[in-house]
């Protein structure tokens, strides 16, 4: 462990009769039941299962065990390759973290987090990024959201904006076979995350078991029909697909039909708008529900009725800053920055100081600041949230949460932190 998380988290927040260890593979039955007990998983939810121990790193999954070796809690966590504002940045994703009902209110998800926190810094992954089930518990260890998702719900035959100069696509629809479309879909997600002007906050698949999942997970429902996928491409090349299924409100002829997306990846405008033309224009369907966007998600422009579609927002990445130098070093900056920011850090004590930044669209140094003067001062968990580029640094200031400390700086770092492009992702994990 390291200094910082052994003085934030000492030892004794586990309680006797209680040990932290490493969870095998051998041990996935044990591993998926607490996570069963945790969320009261549906039996009906089960199938979420079914590829689940080729779905995570055995290599990064934790657990809290008693002294007769029962598991009792758990957590894993994923290495992504994370999009940045002008860079990447190694990151761990952190996931199934649960703890069993009788065993709440110990310390045990604490100790495992002082433990994350400690295998990010040996594995040099200086943020750490999850999806929240519960929002409310993770600001206690310094995590905040980073971006917003939205939900549309699309009438039948939604009118879309056409595209000058639009490529020919061809969008072709099968029924989504993990032997014959895994491969696909992960390569695609892949180029869509690895290309010029990726995605922040973009998650590929981290092992080949997430890329086996995104068609595991999927709950049967005897309202719904088999999972979909429409495939769009050119020339023999697949440029984009969308995961999709068709469902009814209710059995019989008169129930209504709901397309529902349940991903959807595109490489290209051109296979954006003819994968979203075809999902919203199916015989005998009267609206089409979408996956999780951006919110500058191409749809959205692409709309000329962007009202009735009746967008929902939801909270999507949540990111913790583990090494604050190394993580504002790797991204980079629109607009040209020298600025000293106070952090405080009550659970990693090395983060707490000043640092200065110097950066700009082409390139970042970050260095300790000593006793110079701050501009501003702000907590690790506002810093987080703001490291994408998708939250707004002036309602943090107007929230009274951030200290601007030299008239003006608010001003001139929410120039800097901002991006063209907005964070999103296509999938949780």
């Amino acid at each position: 462990m390291s200094p910082a998380a052994a003085r934030a988290f000492p030892a004794q927040s586990l309680p006797d009769g209680f040990r932290l260890i490493d969870v095998p593979q051998d041990r996935a039955d044990e591993f998926r039941d607490v996570d069963e007990f945790a969320f009261g998983v549906a039996e009906g939810e089960l199938v979420y299962y079914k590829d689940f121990a080729t779905s995570v790193d055995w290599s990064r999954c934790v657990g809290v065990e008693t002294t007769d070796h029962r598991l009792v809690a758990i957590h894993a966590s994923l290495a992504f390759d994370l999009p940045v504002p002008g860079g990447r940045v190694p990151a761990s994703g952190l996931t199934f973290v649960a703890v069993h009902p009788t065993f709440r209110r110990r310390g045990l998800l604490r100790a495992m987090m002082a433990r994350h926190f400690s295998d990010c810094v040996r594995r040099n992954e200086p943020v750490s990024i999850l999806t929240a089930s519960e929002p409310v518990i993770y600001p206690r260890f310094g995590y905040q959201r980073g971006n917003w998702a939205v939900h549309l719900t699309l009438p039948a035959g939604a009118a879309l904006r056409q595209i000058p100069d639009a490529v020919p696509v061809t969008v072709d629809i099968e029924t989504a076979s993990l032997e014959r479309h895994m491969e696909l879909a992960s390569a695609i997600q892949r180029r869509a995350g690895f290309g010029p002007g990726a995605r922040p906050g973009w998650t590929c698949d981290a092992t080949p078991g997430m890329s086996r999942w995104r068609f595991s997970v999927i709950e049967p429902s005897p309202l719904a029909e088999r999972p979909r996928i429409a495939i769009a491409g050119r020339d023999g090349v697949a440029t984009g697909f969308a995961l999709f299924r068709r469902v009814k409100d209710r059995l019989g002829d008169a129930g209504e039909r709901v397309c529902e997306v349940l991903e959807l990846v595109a490489t290209d405008a051109s296979t954006h708008r003819a994968l979203w033309s075809t999902l919203t224009n199916f015989d005998l369907v009267q609206r089409t529900t979408t996956a999780r966007l951006a919110l500058d998600d191409p749809l959205l422009a692409l709309l000329k009725d962007p009202v009735t579609p009746k967008p929902t927002i939801t909270d999507d990445l949540y990111v913790r800053l583990i090494d604050v130098p190394a993580a504002l070093a790797a991204r980079r900056y629109a607009a040209p920055l020298d600025m000293v920011l106070e952090v405080t850090d009550p659970l990693i004590s090395r983060n707490t100081g000043r640092w200065r930044i110097v950066g700009s669209p082409f390139s970042t140094r970050v260095e300790h600041a000593g006793l110079q003067d701050a501009d501003l001062a702000l907590d690790v968990g506002d810093l987080s949230s703001l490291y994408l580029g998708g939250m707004s640094l002036m309602s943090l200031f107007d929230a009274g949460l951030i200290d601007e400390r030299k008239h003006g700086s608010v001003e001139r770092l929410a120039a800097s932190l901002a991006w063209p492009r907005l964070p999103g992702e296509s999938r949780g994990f």
